[in-house]
């Protein structure tokens, strides 16, 4: 599939106020400034859009007759005039024998998305991490990712990426006692976000910075920007476009998985487009945090990716760079998968290779893998649902 840019599309949503000018069905994507705006165009105070957000964001209210600090005639109004109706349904929802949960969302036009909660273990249990999907499908066609194979459909709003997770914690409020939450408020159940789910969040880039504003907002879910992770393939124009955005924070995690460019390209189309060489300058570029590191996901294939020679490329990639390497167990998906998982000592002796040039290595484990929701594995197993 053609690896361009999604076409944006005007604003839908009656009275949307979107700085980012982004189409949005529903205001579960509006920052506080959007609704201040919407507000002030009104003629009414600008702060009644912050005590929107808070009830919407920190409260998880969506119905404007139960905000009770506005007046009954507002509450009307903001009834009449916008959407309020979520811009998601729960369509299925898959539990691993992990405690991994993975969510099948319908669309209003008829699609599904997938999104993924995922448990810590040991003493990390009451820790929780959600993986949100950007897009419905994928355009750079990674040859060992299941979301490929939908091809491209389009873009998510900022709304639909926040209301995986508003739908998630509406889930865990309906089962308190399974999640050991104690008396934490609603702000602090989950402990992390990851931009790892369908899609590629850097070719839907104002949606995906419109959400992450709206989750990290300290009137609402108040997510800390170093507990939100944006994941790409390597798309070099949106990384150099989020290294010029003044308000971004997160970490930044790069699907890397070769350090040739003949094995990446095999395996990754879009490197034909961005080799190594354009995204090894592209990260070293990238502002950092003190002590922030970039995270390079690789996935180990036997006899692909996971010799000593491919190891000491890994090395020579990350030279000069401030990195950490996730090392990820390959999932097939379905019964003709090219690949296979590389075996205990190849990996073990690739680890080693690694280390012994003082980078840091975490062996990542999967979750979910037994209901296809690990690394790799999302893809809607219809193609679209009838529109309703």
């Amino acid at each position: 599939m053609p690896m361009t840019r999604p076409t944006k599309r005007s604003p839908t949503c009656s009275g949307a106020g979107s700085s980012m000018g982004w189409s949005d069905p529903t205001c579960l994507g509006w920052t506080p400034a959007d609704w201040r705006t919407w507000f002030s165009t009104r003629g009414r105070p600008g702060f009644r859009g912050d005590q929107v957000f808070t009830w919407i964001h920190r409260f998880g209210v969506t119905d404007p007759s139960a905000m009770t600090n506005l007046s009954k005639d507002l509450r009307e109004e903001l009834a009449r005039e916008l959407v309020w109706s979520g811009p998601l349904s729960v369509e299925r929802v898959q539990r691993s024998v992990d405690g991994s949960i993975k969510f099948g969302f319908g669309t209003a036009d008829g699609h599904l998305i997938e999104s993924v909660l995922i448990p810590g273990s040991g003493r990390d249990r009451r820790k929780y991490t959600v993986c949100v999907s950007s897009q419905i499908g994928c355009a750079l066609g990674c040859t060992f990712c299941a979301t490929a194979t939908m091809g491209f459909l389009r873009d998510l709003s900022a709304s639909e990426i926040v209301a995986q997770i508003h739908e998630i914690l509406r889930f865990m409020a309906a089962e308190p006692d399974s999640w050991d939450l104690g008396e934490r408020p609603r702000t602090q159940w989950l402990t992390n976000i990851v931009y790892m789910g369908m899609g590629e969040p850097l070719l839907n880039l104002p949606a995906v910075l419109q959400s992450v504003a709206v989750l990290s907002d300290p009137a609402g879910l108040d997510f800390s920007s170093r507990r939100i992770t944006i994941s790409t393939a390597g798309w070099v124009p949106g990384l150099r476009e989020l290294a010029g955005h003044p308000d971004f924070a997160g970490q930044l995690a790069i699907s890397l998985h070769a350090c040739d460019d003949g094995i990446r390209t095999r395996l990754m189309p879009v490197n034909r487009r961005f080799p190594l060489a354009d995204l090894r300058e592209a990260l070293l570029e990238f502002p950092l945090p003190a002590r922030r590191r970039i995270t390079m996901e690789y996935i180990l294939l036997a006899d692909v990716n996971d010799s000593p020679a491919h190891a000491r490329a890994l090395v020579r990639f990350c030279s000069g760079l401030r990195v950490k390497i996730n090392l990820i167990p390959y999932h097939a998906y379905g019964p003709a998968s090219q690949f296979s998982a590389s075996p205990p000592a190849r990996k073990a002796a690739f680890t080693e290779l690694l280390q012994a040039s003082g980078l840091t290595v975490i062996e990542r484990s999967s979750a979910g893998a037994d209901i296809d929701a690990a690394c790799g594995q999302l893809a809607s197993s219809e193609r679209s649902r009838e529109p309703q």
